[in-house]
């Protein structure tokens, strides 16, 4: 079996700016190896106001969040900088990541290598307080409501 590192992908990052976006999808949890064991981790898929060549809006993931809203969990410091506060009583109690999903924030987007890869990360959240939301395009497809890709039967 021959291997190589080479991408023929023409995947083009969402390019370095300030921009508004609006959660499209809450990935389901996926199993990950990380420093400390497996862990269940998802992302927040962000639709931004930047637009493709093709005239379809950029998509930029968050990086993996654990399920937790633990006072010290990476998800409950990316929460507080998006809400621009932190979650009341209430909100701990009974936290849906379903309700937030069209919600939009203000996004600072910076690039990151990585063995010869660029890759967009969302350096900066904050609220987005503008009079008219964006709103998403409505092409997206989340990942829970994606068909699951069949081996197709090789045929003799």
């Amino acid at each position: 079996m021959k291997l190589t590192a080479n991408s023929n992908s023409d995947f083009e990052p969402h390019p370095e700016a300030d921009c508004v976006g609006v959660l499209v999808d809450i990935t389901p949890l996926k199993r990950v190896e990380s420093a400390y064991g497996p862990r269940d981790v998802f992302k927040c898929v962000f639709e931004t106001d930047q637009l493709r060549d093709d005239g379809l809006p950029y998509l930029v993931w968050s990086r993996g969040f654990t399920p937790s809203l633990h006072e010290k969990s990476a998800f409950r410091a990316f929460i507080r900088q998006w809400f621009g506060r932190d979650l009341n009583v209430q909100e701990q109690a009974a936290f849906d990541t379903e309700d937030l999903i069209g919600r939009t924030a203000k996004l600072s987007i910076v690039h990151a290598e990585h063995n010869g890869s660029t890759f967009a990360n969302i350096g900066l959240i904050r609220p987005d307080k503008s009079e008219e939301p964006l709103q998403p395009n409505g092409k997206y497809v989340r990942v829970k409501d994606r068909e699951q890709k069949q081996e197709e039967p090789v045929q003799a």
